[in-house]
């Protein structure tokens, strides 16, 4: 059963935008994830992004892509970029692709 894409923010005023996303992270939802990611990062009180991937179904390439432009656009503002809770497929992915280093180093899944 495919679970539809969807992005959640979490509220919270620690300088950490939190957005957990649900589904598969293709091509289809590239667009629209890179600016959600985007918006939240160059939010003035945004210090780093936190993308929880727990209820993330696939991470294809174009997934991956958006995840990295996100984490370039990031850095270049002097921000931080993390990701946390990975399934297992995501996980597998990001260490076959050499992106392992992108995860949360608290929950290295």
């Amino acid at each position: 059963m495919t679970v539809p894409f969807a992005v959640t923010r979490e509220a919270g005023n620690d300088g950490v935008a939190r957005l957990r996303i649900t589904g598969r992270v293709d091509n289809n939802v590239c667009d629209t994830l890179t600016a959600l990611m985007i918006n939240a990062i160059e939010e003035d009180d945004v210090q780093e992004l936190e993308v929880d991937l727990t209820d993330a179904q696939f991470l294809s390439i174009a997934g991956l892509r958006c995840l990295l432009d996100a984490r370039s656009t990031a850095l270049r503002r002097g921000r931080g970029f993390r990701l946390k809770n990975p399934t297992a497929l995501v996980t597998q992915v990001l260490h076959v692709t050499g992106f392992a280093e992108l995860l949360d180093p608290a929950n290295p899944a």
